[in-house]
């Protein structure tokens, strides 16, 4: 066995050559992002933060790291309405304030 070359990447190259043929590269598909605007996402922040959808707890914190650096500690919370629900009453109040 070669040094530095573990029995895990041999195995892997094994299964990309029988998969892809030896020596070609495997296609990564694009991904294309889209720009959202900052007051749409601002209004979604908002409503999903509203008192009536979360309930702190009262133990621990999260540590949240931003694109620039900087760290925000905020408190733990528990959501009280279900990620479907809370999309569907978010369009809803969306259609209802035409926004």
């Amino acid at each position: 066995m070669m040094p530095g070359i573990t029995t895990w990447r041999i195995d892997e190259a094994r299964k990309h050559a029988a998969l892809y043929g030896a020596g070609t590269a495997k296609e990564i598909p694009k991904t294309h992002r889209t720009r959202l605007n900052p007051a749409k996402v601002d209004h979604f922040i908002d409503f999903i933060s509203q008192p009536h959808f979360l309930q702190d707890v009262a133990f621990g914190t999260r540590t949240l790291k931003l694109s620039n650096g900087t760290t925000m500690e905020i408190p733990n919370v528990l959501r009280t309405v279900t990620s479907s629900r809370l999309v569907d009453l978010y369009i809803a109040t969306c259609k209802e304030k035409r926004f």
